[in-house]
Formats: structure tokens, sequence, C-alpha cells
């Protein structure tokens, strides 16, 4: 539902992104990890459209992003300015509903460490193009 106001526009239910996995945990035996993620909207009313994910990790980036449900792979998107592997495109998720995919990272470092891997979502951001840096 939408109100509108003097020019402004208020979202009674907006989605909201939840990022939640069943193995928060990956041993790695090399320097690429896979996780399987779901991406939930939990806004009963307005569906994520154009959603990103962005990986905050000093020592991970991302390599890609495959639905489980299609198969579809997603490489990180293009972007230069010390971003490159940190952005990958999740598409849309409809209201009440979520997307399965598989996240793989690879270490930047010598020597895989324990390490702590946060990941956030965006939606909404069709401006982007290839680039949500923008």
């Amino acid at each position: 539902m939408v109100n509108t106001q003097a020019g402004f526009i208020l979202y009674d239910d907006a989605p909201k992104f939840i990022i939640s996995t069943d193995s928060p945990v990956a041993n790695a035996y090399n320097d690429t990890v896979m996780w399987p993620i779901r991406i939930t909207n939990t806004s009963s009313l307005m569906p994520a459209a154009n959603g990103w994910i962005y990986i905050d990790s000093i020592d991970m980036k991302g390599v890609k992003l495959i639905d489980i449900q299609t198969n579809t792979v997603t490489d990180p998107a293009n972007e230069g300015r010390g971003y490159q592997g940190r952005w990958l495109y999740v598409g849309d998720i409809p209201a009440n509903g979520f997307r399965d995919f598989y996240l793989v990272t690879r270490y930047n470092k010598m020597y895989c460490d324990n390490d702590t891997l946060n990941v956030a979502g965006w939606y909404d951001y069709a401006a982007a193009g290839d680039d949500p840096m923008r």
C-alpha cells in the first residue's frame, strides 16, 4: 500500500531482505568456498525489485552467485574503485517470497584462517545497471 502526502511517498510495507543460510560454517580446502544462502523478502505487499548483495570482507571476494532453481550464474558487477568482487546481482524477489542461491567466494590471502563473511542486501536499484556504485 502506498500513501501520498504533499509530494512524499510513504510505503506501509516496504520490501526487506533477510539473508540466511543453513550452513553458516564452510570448510575451505582451497581458496574457493561455496555457501547455500536464502534471500527472503518479508514484505507482504511489495516486491523487492533489482536486488543486489554486497560482500563486506577484506579477505574474500565474490566469484559468482548461482540461482539454485534456474541454475543461472551471475558474475560480480564490473565496477572499479576497489570494489571488484563485492557486488552481485540478485534480481527480483516477490512479496512474501524468497530465492535460493549458492554464493561462491574466494580468499585473497595465502593462508586460509578463520574469517567472517558479512553479506548485505539492497533492492530497487534499477539505475545502477552493471555498476551498483553509481
